[in-house]
């Protein structure tokens, strides 16, 4: 009898063993769920992909600009938020057409020709790209970012690479912002100087 007895309380013990590693099994299971749901939760609230789709551009008028080397500055923390920066800087002369970069542009249809327009975007990639704000055969000054990864002109529709500003369609495709060099040492720098007008 007393052997029975053993046996049964094995028994017992083997049962509940395996109950309780059964347990431990769907335990880990969940938790390994959980990590998994709350680690994507926690990733895309910390910067997933968080680039908005559609990007009106917006006009900063704190500008820096230093009159020996018309080197334009300003704030990264600025450009970071408005992913679309639009700067206007007064020229020392009215000027209606220069040549940049082999480009005419045509200023005569903006603001009386007295100021040179920027555009500075901060790319989904985390690039800075600065350059002239127009696009020449359309005279057009303004432009808007769209689907999340295209510069668009406002006035005839042309499509670049946000990331490249290489033309993907419309009739201005050769014809994107011209860039000019950048550069983030205190602030997101532009070299406007070397298009050789006076600020």
């Amino acid at each position: 009898m007393g052997k029975k007895k053993s046996r049964k309380n094995r028994n017992k013990r083997k049962q509940q063993q395996e109950q309780k590693s059964g347990m431990d099994r769907n335990t880990m299971v969940m938790g390994a769920i959980l990590v998994i749901v709350l680690g994507f939760w926690g990733f895309s609230q910390l910067g997933g992909n968080d680039y908005p789709d559609e990007i009106k551009g917006v006009f900063y008028d704190g500008a820096v600009v230093s009159q020996e080397t018309g080197r334009v500055t300003v704030p990264e923390d600025v450009v970071e938020m408005n992913k679309l920066t639009f700067v206007d800087i007064k020229l020392d002369n009215r000027t209606e057409i220069f040549t940049y970069i082999g480009r005419e542009i045509d200023l005569t249809t903006y603001r009386d020709a007295e100021y040179l327009p920027l555009i500075i975007i901060s790319t989904p990639k985390g690039k800075t790209i600065s350059g002239i704000r127009v696009c020449e055969p359309c005279l057009s000054f303004s432009f808007e970012m769209v689907d999340g990864k295209y510069l668009r002109c406002d006035l005839c529709g042309t499509i670049w690479d946000i990331e490249t500003l290489q033309g993907l369609s419309g009739r201005c495709m050769n014809f994107p912002p011209p860039k000019l060099t950048t550069g983030i040492m205190n602030g997101v720098v532009i070299e406007a100087g070397s298009i050789g007008l006076g600020f």
